[in-house]
């Protein structure tokens, strides 16, 4: 069954940046690939149907049996399914249409036409957090001033593994995996997940508009009160949860060392 809004497993803050962003009257909501990503988008639009609001959905996964709002399953081997069923569910004139991912240039090209009609879009997109969202839209080839307009917030959910806390091992101030009964010798046991929310201003559209780099995107994003994934990831390292190692393998190692190795900061937004 499609996750209801409240059993969505992303931080408090998150979840209240991501209502906040919901109640845009059109526009994108961007969140990252993955199976956290499209939790989100389906409960979002949820929340968007049982308030009464004309909803409709394409995805190249299996469609949802619980939803009350018409689901079209399309071909992710077809560069054309999206766009072509784009344009047809917006022949039935919905409020909201989610597009299950607009990682292809004509899914993205359509759905941003959507948005920007005055419907609200639910996507996802395959980045390594908020701020790489709106790198992606530049590096797919939309101008600055069209991200702007069209982009409502950006939503990044990812999955970390959590040590086995019956075998875990203190290294210095990081632990490892050793294995045993209760973890099935993997040294794991289930995962927990690490969000953000960017919910798009008029701060961040000048800091487009002006070339400023995902760095000072980044920075700005921490000096909020949203909260970032490197700070999740944090607090769950602190916490003994998981070890560095994990939070590389999943947010990437510059991510990770940012805070003792600095990204030159004349980086503009790029793919």
């Amino acid at each position: 069954p499609a996750p209801q809004f409240n059993d969505l497993r992303i931080s408090k803050r998150t979840s209240k940046a991501l209502r906040g962003v919901l109640r845009a009257p059109s526009g994108m909501i961007i969140t990252t690939a993955g199976e956290g990503g499209r939790e989100v988008l389906y409960a979002a639009a949820k929340l968007y149907a049982e308030a009464g609001k004309n909803v409709v959905a394409c995805d190249h996964e299996q469609p949802f049996d619980d939803l009350n709002f018409p689901q079209v399953e399309v071909d992710a081997f077809n560069t054309q399914a999206y766009r072509n069923t784009i344009n047809t569910l917006l022949s039935q004139k919905p409020e909201v249409l989610v597009v299950g991912s607009s990682d292809d240039w004509s899914a993205l090209s359509a759905a941003s036409r959507a948005a920007l009609s005055g419907v609200t879009v639910l996507t996802s997109i395959s980045a390594s957090d908020s701020v790489g969202v709106v790198s992606r839209l530049l590096g797919s080839g939309l101008e600055p001033f069209v991200v702007a307009d069209l982009l409502v917030g950006a939503c990044a959910v990812k999955e970390i593994r959590t040590l086995c806390k019956d075998c875990k091992k203190p290294i210095g101030e990081n632990f490892e995996p050793v294995g045993c009964e209760s973890c099935d010798f993997t040294g794991w046991s289930g995962s927990h997940t690490v969000s953000e929310m960017l919910a798009w201003n008029n701060e961040y559209s000048e800091m487009l508009m002006s070339g400023q780099s995902p760095e000072q995107f980044r920075k700005a994003l921490e000096e909020s009160a949203a909260g970032t994934l490197r700070s999740e990831a944090m607090d769950a390292l602190d916490a003994g949860k998981t070890n560095f190692p994990e939070l590389r393998r999943v947010l990437g190692e510059v991510e990770v060392e940012r805070k003792m190795k600095p990204v030159p900061t004349d980086r503009r937004l790029a793919a």
